[in-house]
């Protein structure tokens, strides 16, 4: 089915996979570290669309634990 695809049609498909990916960051971050915030997954879901918003998440999910 996809073997005929070249390499653009591909990154095509792909795209949308990698945004997804991208927005969703910080949140990610946070379950690695195992850093189950709820604060954090709000932000990044209600305000990740702003660049603010989403750096705060980031920031978030990057901040040691006191």
């Amino acid at each position: 089915m996809f073997s005929n695809l070249g390499p653009w049609e591909i990154l095509f498909l792909l795209s949308p996979i990698w945004a997804i990916g991208g927005y969703f960051l910080p949140t990610i971050i946070a379950l690695v570290k195992k850093k189950h915030s709820f604060k954090l997954v709000l932000i990044n879901l209600l305000l990740g669309w702003t660049i603010i918003g989403w750096f705060y998440a980031l920031f978030l999910a990057l901040k040691k634990n006191n």
